[in-house]
């Protein structure tokens, strides 16, 4: 698990749901800070490729995905974390992401989200 994330992501892969309403916003939200990260669609052959054994091509992804240049996967609320300082508040939930409640709480919720995320957000027209 990833604790400290210093300065803005490093070129990567941040695999996510095409499909999902809410995980095209918050993607394109983020191609607006990091544009030197590439954006996959989970249903891709680059995500099977990326992902390996953790891809599950006849699912919906369970989560987001960072894969960092060195081959690193991480899923879930951590795949955020390198994007966390180019954001308004990021700093803070670094900080207060050191105590293990609080991160407990965030991947809680996280959890949460990505389960319900078709039911509350709807479905994406974007084909990935």
């Amino acid at each position: 698990m990833r604790n400290e994330v210093s300065g803005q992501p490093e070129s990567g892969y941040l695999i996510y749901d095409s499909h999902c309403r809410l995980c095209v916003a918050v993607k394109q939200k983020l191609e607006q800070r990091a544009a030197h990260v590439h954006y996959i669609p989970y249903d891709s052959r680059k995500a099977a490729e990326c992902l390996g054994q953790r891809y599950q091509d006849d699912r919906r992804p369970p989560m987001a995905y960072w894969v960092d240049e060195k081959g690193t996967v991480v899923g879930g609320l951590e795949a955020f974390l390198p994007f966390l300082y180019g954001l308004r508040g990021g700093r803070i939930f670094m900080l207060l992401w050191r105590f293990r409640a609080w991160r407990q709480l965030m991947i809680g919720l996280y959890e949460l989200v990505a389960k319900y995320r078709y039911r509350w957000f709807g479905a994406s027209k974007e084909s990935g």
